[in-house]
């Protein structure tokens, strides 16, 4: 089967998207180097309709956001060489409409977690990331509880 791709500008930008599909049927973007979401005018006009609009979404929209969401929750106890042990609190930031941690919390600190555990091993002139994380929730932690996170 051929790999068919499409090229088209994102509206509002100069830069290139290019979008194909791979021959297992999954597309795939580039996004352009500007940063910009051709899809949040219209995401946000949706989400502003039905009432779920945020009026302070422009406060955390910066681009390591996702680090000061979570640095008022999680706290490191102890680290050393291959291990490091923090703590987590329920806060309203993190927690979903039922007022339990969000599966999604659940998953960022994991991450959090796993990379400040694998600098305690690789040095700082290499990039970590994360390639998978599967997940499996059997119930949401309670507000104001706290967490053991190793």
């Amino acid at each position: 089967m051929a790999n068919p791709s499409s090229k088209a500008t994102v509206s509002g930008s100069r830069e290139l998207q290019t979008s194909s599909t791979s021959p297992g049927g999954a597309a795939t973007s580039t996004k352009s180097d500007d940063g910009a979401n051709p899809y949040e005018p219209q995401v946000m006009g949706f989400l502003k309709r039905v009432g779920m609009h945020d009026p302070n979404v422009e406060n955390y929209s910066s681009r390591d956001f996702y680090s000061n969401l979570l640095c008022n929750t999680l706290k490191t106890h102890t680290v050393r060489r291959g291990h490091v042990t923090c703590f987590a609190t329920v806060t309203p930031a993190v927690a979903n409409y039922f007022g339990g941690l969000h599966g999604g919390a659940v998953a960022a600190i994991a991450e959090r977690v796993a990379i400040a555990t694998t600098r305690t091993v690789v040095g700082e002139d290499k990039e970590i990331f994360l390639v998978d994380l599967g997940m499996s929730y059997l119930s949401a932690a309670p507000k104001d509880s706290s967490l053991g996170c190793t």
